[in-house]
């Protein structure tokens, strides 16, 4: 009996030394509470505060707000930080007597009081090092703690004013107008500084509420070194009261020893299997060369440079030489070349000329006004005549608002009212062209394949699939190829893949061999942009010459799509209203050079430019034509 008395005993001791207690790893606490605040200061020295006598201290009290995070090293050290919301304005006051003399000549003193409201808030971080001081029962604990102060600036605003105390019918002139009361100044408090450095000491104490969860009332003492401001001695001191509620984090418990493994199981002896094939058995093209015109629009040209703020030089974006780079299809990328192609437009005009409208944002922001315009539209005329414009086409003018200004209540709106206005006349912008040529190759591949893969397999030629099932069969897929100029022979890239097998097989098609066929007139490519004023829905005569292009070459038959749009200057609804009106204007348009001859729809699109540039906002103030 004693012998199995000692055994248990020696496994309780054996267990107790291998568990592993749970430990703290950090805690959060969220306090809140009361701040009084004391300020001293020299305000009289400051600029912005009118000459008023010295406002020396004060006091306010207001709430704050903290989250703490502290991580233990050790049962009597720990380390951690709080950051949290801390409003500390102040009102100072002062009174001033000033001699004055009654309508009926009576001398007396007006007595006034002046007030600085002082509107100053921060976001403060305190990095600090906490002790046990007191420990007690069931967690009970006061820990002592102090740490740097770094306070950054949130709100930084002073109000100025000055009321008549007495006598009671005394009076201020302000304008003219009598007052008993006038603010003097209501502004941003400039000369703060970005950085407050000080030192926090506090007591705070945990009352624990259950195993995790702590009711946590605390106080400390904030001082400041830095003054609030960079031009005038003002430092702060503050008291801190309130309490909290803590939440602790606890390590994992130690998990469970794994069980023994299981007896080691001899493997089955292998299998020896075939391994599976995939292979492209052959590939047969059947198909034509397919020949005719297409009906293309060339990207619109957007007639306007813009600048940066209060600048004239022309932004690095814009090309200002020839360098051989094609015109992207994408309108927006295509400005970069407005000042080349207004070149180009130019000498395959012999009777255009270019007038260049400078303009700005307006006084409140580019306060230069002419003068910066007139730089502007100078150098883009620079511009156009080291491009081979010959300078005696050219004309400049400068308005301190474009002819048609965007909206100078958005930043947008100003942005896009920093430009020169291109006008060229005797000479179109844009012309649509219906004679490109061009051949493509039409048909169909017949990929037979090979297979004993137990899953279907993917067949692609220029990246057109098709699934074939397990065990092989034959693939039907569609080609449709563009074919350069001159080009001899077309390469198929075909691919097949399995069960993670793959096999790629390229087969030659000679061009010369195959039927030719000449189709009619294609319009599916055709894509037009046409852009309108500012806030306008009115067809300006470039665009309705540019319609009248479409209405002479579209085939009898075919289909006008109308998509109207605008920018997102404005309210949303002014901005429908103007994407519906400018899809009817132009329908209306249309329709009375066609007649009945091709059928006009408008559309709803969501295909729009980036208007995060002024370059998109201008091309959304549009119409887009596409035809099927």
């Amino acid at each position: 009996m004693q012998r199995h008395l000692l055994t248990l005993a020696l496994v309780a001791i054996a267990l107790t030394a291998s568990a592993q207690p749970r430990r703290e790893l950090f805690s959060v606490t969220l306090s809140g509470g009361l701040a009084p605040t004391t300020h001293s200061a020299d305000l009289e020295q400051n600029p912005q505060i009118l000459d008023c006598g010295p406002l020396a201290s004060a006091t306010n009290v207001l709430l704050y707000g903290d989250v703490l995070i502290l991580s233990p090293l050790s049962s009597w050290i720990s380390i951690g930080g709080s950051v949290g919301f801390h409003p500390r304005s102040a009102t100072f006051t002062r009174t001033n007597d000033y001699p004055t003399r009654t309508i009926n000549g009576v001398e007396q003193t007006l007595t006034t009081s002046m007030e600085v409201a002082a509107d100053v808030s921060f976001l403060e971080i305190n990095p600090l090092v906490a002790v046990p001081i007191v420990t007690g029962g069931e967690g009970f604990v006061i820990t002592a703690s102090v740490g740097p102060r770094f306070a950054l600036p949130i709100t930084s605003r002073f109000v100025q004013s000055e009321s008549v105390v007495s006598p009671s019918g005394g009076f201020l002139v302000v304008n003219g107008q009598r007052t008993t009361e006038r603010v003097i100044a209501d502004e941003p408090l400039t000369s703060r500084a970005s950085l407050l450095f000080g030192a926090t000491a506090g007591l705070q104490a945990v009352l624990p509420m259950s195993s995790r969860v702590s009711f946590v009332p605390s106080l400390a003492f904030d001082w400041f070194g830095t003054n609030v401001t960079t031009d005038a001695p003002w430092s702060m001191l503050g008291l801190r009261g309130g309490f909290g509620f803590r939440y602790t984090i606890m390590s994992p418990a130690a998990p469970p020893p794994p069980p023994p493994p299981p007896p080691p199981v001899a493997p089955p002896p292998p299998v020896r299997m075939q391994p599976p094939v995939l292979a492209i058995g052959g590939i047969e093209f059947d198909g034509e060369v397919r020949t005719g015109s297409t009906l293309v629009a060339t990207p619109p040209i957007l007639n306007a440079v813009f600048f940066d703020s209060a600048q004239a030089v022309i932004p690095a974006s814009y090309a200002v030489e020839r360098t051989g780079r094609t015109v992207s299809s994408d309108a927006v990328e295509a400005h970069a070349l407005v000042l080349v192609r207004i070149a180009d437009v130019l000498a395959a005009n012999p009777q255009g000329r270019v007038q260049l409208v400078g303009a700005t944002s307006g006084a409140t922001t580019e306060a230069e006004g002419l003068a910066l315009a007139q730089r502007r539209a100078n150098a883009v005329r620079d511009a156009l005549v080291q491009l081979g414009v010959a300078s005696n086409r050219i004309t400049t003018a400068a308005n301190v608002m474009p002819r048609v200004p965007s909206n100078q209540d958005f930043v947008e709106g100003r942005a896009e009212n920093r430009r020169v206005d291109v006008n060229v006349t005797d000479a179109p912008l844009q012309e649509w062209v219906s004679t490109t040529q061009y051949a493509e190759m039409v048909g169909e591949a017949r990929v037979r394949i090979v297979s004993t893969t137990t899953g279907p397999a993917t067949v692609s030629v220029d990246d057109v699939s098709a699934t074939v099932q397990a065990g092989g069969g034959l693939a039907q897929i569609p080609v449709r190829r563009r074919l350069q100029p001159q080009q001899s022979v077309v390469t198929l890239g075909t691919r097949v893949a399995s069960d993670g097998l793959e096999r790629v097989k390229d087969t030659t098609i000679t061009v010369a061999r195959l039927p030719r066929k000449e189709v009619e007139l294609r319009t599916d490519e055709f894509d037009a942009v046409l852009r309108f004023d500012y806030n306008s829905s009115a067809l300006q005569p470039d665009v309705k010459a540019l319609l009248a292009q479409l209405a002479q070459r579209l085939p009898q038959g075919r289909t006008i799509v109308i998509n109207g749009s605008a920018d997102v200057l404005g309210t949303d609804q002014r901005n429908k209203e103007l994407t519906e009106q400018r899809a009817r204007t132009t329908q209306q348009f249309l329709s009375e050079l066609i007649g009945e001859r091709n059928p006009i729809v408008v559309e709803s699109t969501t295909r729009r430019f980036s208007d995060a540039t002024p370059q998109g906002r201008f091309l959304n103030r549009s119409i887009r034509i596409t035809t099927r």
